[in-house]
């Protein structure tokens, strides 16, 4: 790292267009900062878990309490009273999956159940839009575009 990270303004209060430009004029800045933020604390996590915390003059980097992981398998070995709720997720072919599903509709019909989600092969579906065959619109009508938030020039 020999570049210099600039110190930029506080984010201002005000309407979101007053955000917006403030975030667009220091969204370069913005985004080296937590680049450098990421592999500092990547390179600093390494050496805590192999020696412990770092005493600076500034201070001391360590670990900072989060709450905690609850190993649930453990927990309902001990006592499964204290389980709550479980999930499961299967993985399969879709003709198998349905079948679970419904085998299990009918025996629990009380157990609550998200949506089956199912995996796309994208690389066939982009391939077929572009082929521009019969069900190229239907497949385009498919897809949502996503992006996450940025500045462009």
């Amino acid at each position: 790292m020999t570049g210099r990270l600039h110190s930029i303004a506080e984010p201002p209060d005000g309407s979101i267009e007053v955000v917006a430009a403030w975030y667009a004029q220091n969204f370069s800045a913005l985004k080296a900062i937590a680049s450098a933020k990421y592999l500092v604390e990547r390179r600093l996590r390494a050496y805590y878990r192999d020696h412990g915390p770092i005493v600076t003059a500034c201070g001391t980097v360590t670990e900072i309490p989060d709450g905690y992981d609850i190993d649930a398998d453990a927990v309902a070995a001990l006592n499964p009273a204290l389980i709550s709720s479980a999930r499961v997720t299967m993985e399969g072919s879709v003709e198998d999956i349905l079948r679970a599903v419904s085998l299990v509709e009918e025996e629990c019909p009380q157990i609550e159940r998200d949506p089956i989600e199912m995996t796309v092969d994208r690389t066939e579906v982009t391939r077929l839009i572009r082929a521009k065959g019969a069900m190229a619109a239907q497949l385009d009508a498919c897809r949502k575009p996503r992006g996450r938030l940025g500045v462009k020039p």
